[in-house]
């Protein structure tokens, strides 16, 4: 009797490793997304500023802002950025 309750205890701790390893699982899929978001924000905002400029220095670009509800990829965060950047240009200093 004694090793049926070992052998409960041990399917509890499988169970809670279980439990554990599919939160982790989860938790990294917005990461990767926003990841792509954000290197699409990067990319975008360097071709905005540089717009029809024959020799640009690319910029520093600002942090990436949090992305809105269903954008999610790396075309969604090109075009926010490539808007910005060239709004950012646009602006007299």
């Amino acid at each position: 009797m004694a090793q049926e309750a070992e052998k409960g205890n041990l399917d509890g701790a499988a169970m809670k490793y279980l439990a554990i390893l599919g939160m982790l699982i989860l938790a990294t899929v917005p990461a990767h997304s926003a990841t792509a978001f954000c290197e699409g924000y990067k990319a975008g905002y360097i071709g905005g500023y540089c717009y029809k400029e024959f020799s640009c220095l690319k910029p520093l670009t600002p942090l990436c802002p949090l992305a809105r509800l269903g954008e999610r990829t790396f075309e969604h965060g090109y075009q926010r950025g490539f808007l910005a950047g060239l709004n950012e240009r646009r602006e007299p200093y």
